[in-house]
This record gives structure tokens, C-alpha cells and sequence, in this order.
């Protein structure tokens, strides 16, 4: 018996020392080399023979940045940790630079992607995610050595600044610490294309998105890979992990208005919730997205949007409707209307103990709505109307829905309850829970509810994404849909407007685009995933609804699916071209590094009468024998003076050119000039940067990784009390427009003896090389973009806002809306209404509101602006795309021309680039629909509302006018000129001899202006 024992213990021991050999062999070389298995040492026997427990296996660490990857299907990061049998933590890290500057609904949407990836992980492998928050790079190291990780995955696609920065970071904080960090794509399209290699966009990525189109055909499309079959999350992990867990979204919203507490102020004084917010926040999960996909192939674009997408604003109260309710009783100061619970600027905590007040009737759900069926019980949040989950799940995502913070005393909440429900089973369930009731007494108690609710305004729920200008316009858009009595009730069948109106007025991809964009930037859906299950439901659907191949006239709606992901396909990796291009630049040329010294008289070459000379010299008469007169030789070397010194002026100053995505969801290019102070403390930093390239070049100042980087350092330092210029370019052009005024503005302000301030420039969206998503573009739009980025790219600094053309007028809707951060204003050549002073006051006494809150009134008013939207009466939106692209391919073959006509003073300023960059912008894939949405612009608000001290901005403004401009025509612009003039004081006014760019036309002359006027700022 003893030697059958030893036998088959000899026989185990051996299975298991060839099972360990297996697992060496499947061990990567580099953690082979950390941590070799020795065979002879008898560490290997001990592990084998369990004497050392689990010290032997391996952990990995998936890191989930919040940037296209929070999902277990189809990531291939996690993929790769299931195949290695690794002890896998899956952990997510709520970084104080990367998220804690985002706006409320995007945080909420985090939230709510969050909690169903940890639904996910519970429900198919019996963990959770691992929730941390600070610095991501600290956070990580101090996770890989609490679990003893050897190996950080991450999905690394995206092109941002911000994820771009903390992947430097944390890879030479892992390198420190030992731990590899491996990086996976996740959401390409087509991984095997010629461009889609790390490095091999700039040189093999064609050159338009048409070229890029007949190409990309010819390739197959990646498959989506299901999640892991197994997932070793370690069970018996440690207890420490398992405390963890993604906290209420009530926690992330405080811990975002403490570390960015400008941001935050500004935002509760002018929010920039998107339209449909408060439909589209929902779909925030794999589950919930995955449902409104397939309802959207199912019943078509126009049905979708009817049941989704009419209405654009929350379902909350507005001012209005507040005060209706609550009889004019309640001291509407106190009560955080439209900011999502912060309050106005000036409410402070006891708008904060308000917002709590008013939550206090929603309760949790103990039971999942999705598997149990249950309608919302009567006892709970139907007093406020509400009579299905899918009602409360518009109102507040489901996720939200066991947050701490609306937990009742002493209850324990199990698991998040899932997102996804349909309308149809919702309504499905509400009926036969009511048939086993007495129907009339039922309403009876639901009307003596309502009627308690609207006696105590205590009991008023606000919707908990904010009203915003830039949802307002979207309202306008569509067709107005009666309140249908209590906020947040279902408004009913015949309130609805007729089938297919809503559908008619949006863009033909906007229903696809605002429904998925928040799913699939998140990750919550992947692009490859979105593809296969268009495909597999166009070939099912009717000849009447279309299919993929689309139409010649318009564009079928799920051709649009595709197009949404082609187009963000498309700008992604236009991105990493520019990001490409932009580090290469130092192997293309070794130069001498730029003085520190750079004054006003470098824009004057010290020898330009010797230049002069000696082109007069050599060309005009002394080497050919040829004899001039003395007037002669004058004016010839007055014109080579004349030439040094344009070819000066003309010169550009390259910035740091970075990517961001607004609202989370569209990829915006900004770029970015260093300040003196930037220069001084980044030197050292930027020439070790260089080095490591081969040797730094004669300009950017800074090398761009650098600077972007310093951008992200800031966000967790205290924030730069200094201003900083934003320049905005007007339409059709781009942030390449401002880079001579750039250089101008560093010459003429050392020249006088001030610190040179950062300097920003952004493409719109829809502009540059800015993502162009199907979506109907309005000025509210893209002033809510810039308020966005100057909360988060720049940091929530005081600024000096600079706009040219229809950039003029966003930028003084700017400075209206962040007047409290907003230094001075300059406007060139502005477009927007303006109206004489005794007009406008008439007009103001007449209607007793302004055009911006009259805007806001559009859902429960919709005439309060004066007019109703009208679409085309013929065509509709495939006739405005039409009208779009016929516009576009009249313009281009003309930009040339044109182009030099705008600049009437000096045409020469308009050079080879200039002209390259308008005619590649021109031909993205969205750009006629940028055009056809001038259709849909609501009456704006006059400059002479936006620049009151009383409704709007109300400090210095600068107006650089080119007296020449040929849009508009000299006199009506000399005639804008004088009425700015008189507007209001502090608006000062410089007629300049140029045409309608002159910040690029004479870009000397308008920082002159700039520098002079520059000691008005405060």
C-alpha cells in the first residue's frame, strides 16, 4: 500500500512539474528573464507541491481608461489576459487630469458604462472591477505591487492628448516598477490595412477620405470577438480588492467639483448639456446599447426617432414651469433649475441640500426591471408621474439607481439594476399590471398624487442633466411636443407629432449618430461589433427602407450606421497622421535651437538694406554690366525691402498640435503656442525630448509631447492664474489660420516688454481637421464646444478670446457665457446680428426677455423666438446634403481665387498652404452637411445682447476692422465699424487697410493693436 502511495504521488508530482514547464514556456521572454522558474532549486517543487500557495501564478491588470474600451467583448486586451491563464484584475482609474473635468452628463454616462462593465464581469465570471482614483500612473504601480502584476494591458487607440500623456507616464512608471505594459487595438475597423500599423498612417494613409474609401473596400472588415469563455479574477483575492467598487455617481460628481472647481462654477452658470442627453445617457451599457441598436435596425430611423428623439430638452422644469408649479411661492434663487443639481454660480451648498431635498422620492429598486417585469410601485417615484422603469430610466439612468447617496436608511442594494428595456415591454408589463386592478380607482389615487406634488414643490423632481442653449436650438429644430402634464410623464400617442417628422428635420445621420456616438466612444460598443450587425440587418430589411448601398438621393439609415463608423474611422486615423507627422519633424532637420531672445526686430532682418543691396546688385545691374539711374536703384531696393520684410510677416510659428474628444464623443484638434513661462520651465525637458529624436529643430519652440504633456500636469497642480489667448477662425478655415498672428504676438509683446501668454487655436467642430459628425450645427453648438475646451484643455484659465469672421460672433457668445472667466474680447471682421442701440431697446421692451432665454423657453413656448423651423417644403434633408455638396464642389476648384480676394491689401499672404489646407478640409466626409445646416440656425443672439454689461460680456473689446473686406462690402463694413464703436464704452474700434482676414492678411499690424490695447485687460 505505502508503494502504491508513493507511486501515485511520484505520478502527481511529475503531472505537475510538466504542467509548470508548459506554463514557463508560455511566459513572455521579458517576464521569463524577472522571473525564472529554477528547476534544481527546489522553489519550483515547493510551488508545485502547494507548500508555497498561489506565490508562483501570475497576475495581470487590465487597465480600462474610460476611452473606447469599457466592455468585455471584443477587447482585446482582456482577451489576451484570459489566453495566459493569468489571475486577471480588471481596474479602472478615475484620473483627477483625464475625467475630472468632463461635464456632469459625461460624467454620468462614465458612470453608468462603469457599473454595466461591472455587471458584466459579475455576471460572467463572478468578479468586479477594481475602482481607484487619483493619478492613473501611481495608481497603477501601487496596484501592480499590492497584487504582485507583472503585466498591464491597455487599450491603446485612441489619439487624444490626455490618454496620450498618461500613457507616457504610466510607461515609464511601470518600467520603474518593473511591469510591462502591453498595448492592444481595439477598435479599428480594418487592423491588417497598410495604415493601420503604429507609424504607418503618415506615410501610407491616403490623402483624401475618397481615396481612403476606394481603398478601404478592397479590404475585409474585422470581425468582433466575443468576451473571454473563462476569466481567472482570482476568487480568493484579496479582501481589500473586493471593497473596491465603483462608488455612486454622486461621489464622482463631488470629487469633480473639488478638483476642478472653476470648471464646475462656470458650468452651473452656463451648462453645455448635448440635445437627447436625457434619452441617449441610458444607452451607456453593452446591454442598453445593444438594445437601441437593435431596435433602431428593426423599426428604421424615422420610427426610432420618433419614439426616442422627440424632444431635445430633459425631461425637467424650466424656470417657468417651476414657478407654475410651485405658484410663485418658492424662492426660485434656491432651486437648482437646469444645473443638475450644483445650483446657479452663487448657491453654493444650499442649492446642493436642495437638489437633495428634491431627490428624496426616488428609491431603489430591489429586483432587476429588465428579468422581473415589475412596473415602478405605487409607493415610489409615481408620485411624480412616472409609471414605467423605462420612464425613470430617461430620468435617471438605471445604473444611478443604486448610488449611495439615494440608498433609504438601513436598505441594502443588490446589484445595479440593468439599462435595457424596451418601450414595447414596458408598456406591456404597465398593462397587465393594471388590468388586475380597478382601473378607475387607480386613477383617482394616481390624480390625488399628482395634485399632492404640485401643492408641496418639495416633491418636484428635476431632471438631472441641465438645460442648455445648445439643446435649446436642437428643440427648435424639431416639432414641438406638448409637456402632456406632470414633467417626465409619458407624453401620449395623440400628442405626438406625425410619424416621421422628427426623423425629417435632423440630419439624415443624426438619429445614428446621437443615438450611438456616447456607446461607442465609451466602449460600450464596439465599432467592429456596430458593423457586422448592420450588415447582418441590412440584408433583411424591405427595398422601401433602403439598404447599405444607400441611394442617390439621400442616404439610407443604415447607410448611416456605417457612415458614423467610417467617419470616426477615418478621423482617428487622420489624427494619428497629424500626431505622426508632428513627431517625425526632428528627423527631417537638425537646426540650431531658436534664441530665448526673439524680439520685435527679428520680424525685420537686422541686414535688410544689405539684402536689399545685394539683390539689387547681383539682379539688377551690376553683374549683367547694366547701369542704373539712382531713382532707379532706389525703388528697386525699396521693393526688396519691402519683400524682406512681408516674407517676415508672412512667417508662421508652428504649434503643438493635440486631439481632443468633445463631450467624449468627437474628435476636436486644437493647437497650442508656449508661453514665455512654458519656455522657461520646459526647456530642459523639451531639448532631452528632441535629443531622443536625433536632434531638435528651428521651430516648434517646444517639442509638442512636452508641452501637451504640461497641459495634463497643470490639471493636477493648481491651476495658472494668468490669461491665455483662444482664437477662433471663421468658416471654412481652421487653426492654421492663426499661426502668423502667433508669431506676431510673441514679437510685439516682448518688443514691449510683457510676458507672452499661452496661446490656443481650435477647429470647430465640422471644420479643420475636426470630426464632422452628421449632426444639425448651430452657433449654440459650437459655443458650447468652446466653452468645453476651455474648461477642459485649458484648464479653466482666464482668457482673452480672439475671433475672426463667424468665429467673431462664437467668440463673443463665448465671453457672454464665461463672463466671469473672460478677460477682453477681439473681434475681426465679426459676423452676427447688430443692431442700432435704440432698436434693440425697443425691441428688448417689447418682448421683456432676451434672445437667449427666450431660446431656452422653446419647449413649453415654442413661438417665444418669433419663428417656428420650416424644412424645405421639397427635398427636405437629401435636398440640403445635395445643395452641400454642389456648394463645396463649386467652391474648391476656386479657393485660389477667392481667397486672394478676401486678402484685397496683400494677396501674397495667400501662399501654397493656405490654400492646400482650406481645399483638404473641404473634402472630408460631413462637410456638405456643415453647409446645409446654415438652414437650421436659430435667430441668434445680437451682438448687442451678448456684449451688454446687463445680459452678457461686459469687458474690454477690441475690433481690428479690415475697412476692405469684399464679403461684405467696404462701407457696410466701415458702417459696423462706427456702430460697434458706439455700442457701449470699452469697445474700442482700428480701422485697418486690409481685407477680410486681417489677422492673417496684416498680422503686424492687428498684434500691434493687440499689444497696445493689451493694458486694458484686468
Amino acid at each position: 500500500a505505502m508503494s502504491l502511495g508513493s507511486l501515485s504521488f511520484c505520478l502527481l508530482a511529475a503531472l505537475l512539474l510538466l504542467d509548470a514547464s508548459a506554463f514557463q514556456a508560455r511566459r513572455p521572454a521579458t517576464l521569463l528573464a524577472a522571473y525564472p522558474l529554477q528547476s534544481g532549486s527546489g522553489r519550483a517543487h515547493a510551488a508545485v507541491l502547494g507548500l508555497v500557495g498561489r506565490a508562483e501564478q501570475e497576475t495581470h491588470l487590465v487597465w480600462y481608461s474610460g476611452c473606447a474600451d469599457l466592455r468585455v467583448h471584443d477587447h482585446a486586451g482582456l482577451l489576451a489576459a484570459a489566453a495566459s491563464g493569468a489571475r486577471t484584475i480588471p481596474v479602472f482609474v478615475l484620473d483627477d487630469a483625464v475625467h475630472c473635468h468632463l461635464p456632469e452628463p459625461v460624467l454620468r454616462r462614465l458612470h453608468s458604462a462603469l457599473v454595466g462593465l461591472d455587471c458584466d464581469l459579475e455576471r460572467n465570471y463572478g468578479g468586479h472591477i477594481v475602482f481607484k482614483e487619483g493619478c492613473a500612473e501611481r495608481a497603477l504601480v501601487e496596484l501592480a505591487r499590492e497584487t504582485k502584476a507583472t503585466v498591464v494591458h491597455l487599450a491603446a487607440d485612441e489619439p487624444t492628448f490626455l490618454l496620450a500623456a498618461k500613457l507616457r507616464k504610466a510607461t515609464t512608471a511601470l518600467e520603474k516598477a518593473g511591469v510591462e505594459l502591453r498595448l492592444w487595438g481595439c477598435s479599428a475597423l480594418r487592423p491588417d490595412a497598410p495604415w493601420s500599423p503604429a507609424g504607418a498612417a503618415l506615410t501610407n494613409l491616403p490623402e483624401t477620405y475618397a481615396e481612403y474609401m476606394i481603398e478601404a473596400r478592397k479590404l475585409p472588415s474585422a470581425q468582433p470577438k466575443p468576451a473571454p469563455a473563462t476569466l481567472n479574477m482570482g476568487k480568493d483575492a484579496d479582501a481589500s480588492l473586493k471593497t473596491r467598487r465603483v462608488p455612486s455617481c454622486g461621489h464622482l460628481l463631488e470629487r469633480a467639483d473639488a478638483l476642478a472647481r472653476n470648471a464646475a462654477i462656470a458650468r452651473a452658470a452656463f451648462p453645455t448639456t448635448e440635445p437627447f442627453d436625457h434619452v441617449v445617457g441610458s444607452w451607456c451599457t453593452t446591454a442598453s446599447a445593444r438594445v437601441a441598436l437593435a431596435e433602431y435596425l428593426d423599426v428604421g430611423r424615422a420610427d426610432f426617432a420618433d419614439r426616442h428623439l422627440f424632444e431635445a430638452l430633459p425631461f425637467g422644469l424650466t424656470e417657468d414651469a417651476v414657478s407654475e408649479l410651485a405658484g410663485g411661492g418658492r424662492d426660485k434663487s434656491k432651486v437648482p433649475v437646469g444645473v443638475g443639481g450644483r445650483g446657479e454660480a452663487g448657491a453654493g451648498m444650499e442649492a446642493e441640500q436642495e437638489f437633495a431635498e428634491l431627490r428624496k422620492p426616488l428609491r431603489v429598486m430591489e429586483e432587476d426591471p429588465l428579468s422581473s417585469g415589475m412596473p415602478i410601485p405605487l409607493g415610489m417615484p409615481k408620485s411624480l408621474g412616472l409609471k414605467s422603469v423605462e420612464e425613470v430610466d430617461r430620468l435617471v439612468p438605471l445604473s444611478d439607481m443604486n448610488a449611495a447617496d439615494l440608498w433609504p436608511a438601513g436598505e441594502s442594494v443588490t446589484a445595479a439594476a440593468s439599462q435595457a428595456t424596451t418601450a414595447a415591454k414596458a408598456e406591456k408589463m404597465l398593462e397587465e399590471n393594471v388590468l388586475e386592478q380597478d382601473r378607475a380607482a387607480l386613477a383617482e389615487a394616481e390624480e390625488a398624487e399628482r395634485a399632492e406634488m404640485l401643492r408641496n414643490a418639495e416633491e418636484i423632481f428635476l431632471a438631472l442633466s441641465p438645460p442648455s442653449l445648445h439643446a435649446a436650438a436642437a428643440q427648435w429644430v424639431i416639432p414641438h411636443v406638448p409637456r402632456g402634464g406632470t414633467p417626465g410623464a409619458r407624453v401620449g400617442a395623440a400628442e405626438r407629432p406625425r410619424r416621421g417628422a422628427v426623423g425629417a428635420r435632423l440630419a439624415l445621420r443624426e438619429v445614428a449618430t446621437r443615438a450611438f456616438s456616447p456607446a461607442l466612444s465609451l466602449g460600450a460598443l464596439s465599432a467592429r461589433e456596430v458593423a457586422a450587425a448592420t450588415v447582418a440587418a441590412a440584408g433583411k430589411v424591405s427595398f422601401v427602407r433602403g439598404t447599405l448601398s444607400g441611394q442617390a438621393w439621400g442616404r439610407s439609415e443604415m447607410g448611416a450606421v456605417i457612415d458614423l463608423l467610417e467617419w470616426r474611422e477615418w478621423h482617428r486615423l487622420l489624427a494619428r497622421k497629424d500626431l505622426e507627422a508632428q513627431r517625425a519633424l526632428a528627423k527631417k532637420e537638425n537646426l540650431p535651437a531658436p534664441s530665448a531672445e526673439l524680439t520685435a526686430e527679428s520680424s525685420r532682418p537686422p541686414d535688410a538694406m544689405a539684402v536689399a543691396g545685394a539683390a539689387v546688385a547681383s539682379g539688377l545691374g551690376l553683374g549683367l554690366g547694366i547701369v542704373l539711374t539712382a531713382a532707379e536703384r532706389a525703388t528697386a531696393q525699396a521693393a526688396a525691402v519691402k519683400a524682406a520684410e512681408l516674407a517676415a510677416e508672412m512667417a508662421r510659428e508652428t504649434p503643438a498640435y493635440g486631439y481632443w474628444r468633445w463631450a467624449g464623443q468627437h474628435l476636436v484638434r486644437f493647437a497650442v503656442w508656449p508661453s514665455d513661462a512654458d519656455l522657461s520651465a520646459l526647456a530642459d525637458k523639451s531639448d532631452a525630448a528632441w535629443q531622443k529624436l536625433g536632434g531638435r529643430p528651428a521651430d516648434p519652440l517646444l517639442h509638442p509631447d512636452v508641452l501637451l504633456d504640461a497641459l495634463v500636469d497643470e490639471k493636477e497642480s493648481k491651476p495658472n492664474t494668468n490669461p491665455v489667448l483662444l482664437f477662433v477662425h471663421g468658416f471654412g478655415a481652421s487653426s492654421e489660420q492663426w499661426c502668423r498672428l502667433a508669431r506676431q504676438m510673441r514679437l510685439q509683446m516682448r518688443a514691449a516688454g510683457l510676458k507672452v501668454p499661452r496661446m490656443y487655436a481650435v477647429d470647430l467642430l465640422g471644420f479643420g481637421h475636426s470630426e464632422k459628425p452628421g449632426l444639425s450645427y448651430t452657433q449654440h453648438l459650437w459655443e458650447a464646444m468652446l466653452v468645453d475646451f476651455t474648461l477642459e484643455v485649458a484648464g479653466a484659465h482666464p482668457f482673452v478670446a480672439v475671433g475672426n469672421s463667424i468665429g467673431g460672433g462664437i467668440a463673443a457668445g463665448l465671453a457672454s457665457n464665461l463672463k466671469s472667466l473672460c478677460k477682453g474680447l477681439v473681434l475681426c471682421n465679426t459676423a452676427g446680428q447688430l443692431d442700432e442701440p435704440e432698436e434693440y431697446a425697443a425691441k428688448f421692451a417689447k418682448s421683456k426677455r432676451t434672445v437667449g432665454a427666450s431660446t431656452l423657453r422653446v419647449r413649453d413656448h415654442p413661438a417665444s423666438l418669433g419663428e417656428l423651423y420650416a424644412p424645405p417644403p421639397v427635398g427636405g434633408q437629401p435636398l440640403l446634403d445635395a445643395f452641400g455638396y454642389v456648394l463645396i464642389s463649386w467652391l474648391l476648384p476656386q479657393v485660389s481665387k477667392l481667397l486672394r480676394t478676401y486678402y484685397p491689401t496683400q494677396p501674397e499672404a495667400v501662399d501654397e498652404q493656405l490654400i492646400a489646407s482650406i481645399v483638404r478640409d473641404g473634402t472630408d466626409p460631413g462637410a456638405p452637411n456643415v453647409i446645409a445646416s446654415g438652414q437650421k440656425l436659430p435667430p441668434q443672439r445680437p451682438l448687442n445682447e451678448v456684449l451688454s454689461p446687463e445680459h452678457g460680456f461686459g469687458g474690454p473689446v477690441l475690433v481690428p476692422q479690415g475697412a476692405l473686406d469684399p464679403l461684405s462690402g467696404a462701407k457696410r463694413s466701415q458702417d459696423r465699424a462706427k456702430s460697434l464703436a458706439v455700442l457701449r464704452p470699452g469697445v474700442t474700434v482700428k480701422l485697418l487697410d486690409a481685407g477680410h482676414c486681417p489677422h492673417d492678411e496684416v498680422p503686424r499690424q492687428v498684434a500691434e493693436e493687440m499689444v497696445s490695447w493689451w493694458a486694458s485687460i484686468d
